[in-house]
């Protein structure tokens, strides 16, 4: 397994949503963990930082609550945070592969939801109308809004656009913007780029085995 960090500038979030984004960083292939993004729950603060769902003071102020969380409360939520993501995966590969999700699945986003949504009201900003969060300083606070972002890209109108890689040893998702939804790869500076070199290696290797036959 390659163990990769957030904070270097070989992350590249391609999924084109917060929830995506959440899901792709873990890289999967053949069943087995390649490249893994995420070693501690600080790794996800940074994320839901970086990913536009959590202010970088509600950040400071999570990260100086768990400097005095203990190993086993590091640890706990840290497994939430797998978990969620993993359930995230599973529903939009789902999706991805033109399939229904596990109901089991749509339950276990729910929960969170559930949750996230007792720290959410309705009130003004500027004299708009909007939803504002009150999870600060909770320490769940970047599983709600990650949540809460797949939860919108579900019940929205992107959700038929959610594809996979068509790379056979990547598996990062992504939503198809494109004008005739023809996206293919996860990035054409990585994916799309081996595969148009494997496709070109073909036509060569065609062309002169034609060439030593004729």
């Amino acid at each position: 397994m390659h163990k990769r960090d957030l904070r270097d500038d070989d992350w590249n979030p391609v999924g084109g949503d917060p929830a995506l984004n959440y899901g792709n960083t873990v890289e999967i292939d053949e069943g087995v963990v390649d490249v893994e993004w995420l070693h501690s729950y600080v790794d996800v603060v940074y994320f839901t930082v970086s990913s536009g769902l959590l202010a970088p003071d509600d950040a400071d102020s999570l990260n100086d609550a768990l400097r005095f969380a203990s190993g086993a409360e590091h640890e706990q939520l840290f497994e939430q945070a797998l978990h969620l993501r993993h359930t995230i995966r599973q529903i939009f590969a789902a999706h991805a592969q033109g399939e229904k999700p596990s109901p089991l699945d749509v339950v276990e986003l729910g929960k969170w939801l559930a949750q996230a949504g007792q720290l959410r009201k309705l009130g003004l900003k500027d004299g708009d109308a909007q939803w504002i969060w009150r999870d600060q300083g909770n320490l769940l606070a970047p599983l709600y809004r990650i949540a809460w972002a797949a939860a919108e890209l579900l019940t929205g109108d992107h959700v038929d656009q959610v594809r996979q890689c068509e790379a056979g040893d990547c598996d990062l998702l992504f939503v198809d913007v494109t004008r005739n939804h023809s996206r293919r790869w996860c990035s054409m500076d990585d994916c799309g780029n081996r595969a148009k070199a494997r496709r070109h290696y073909e036509r060569v290797k065609k062309k002169k085995q034609s060439a030593g036959s004729g």
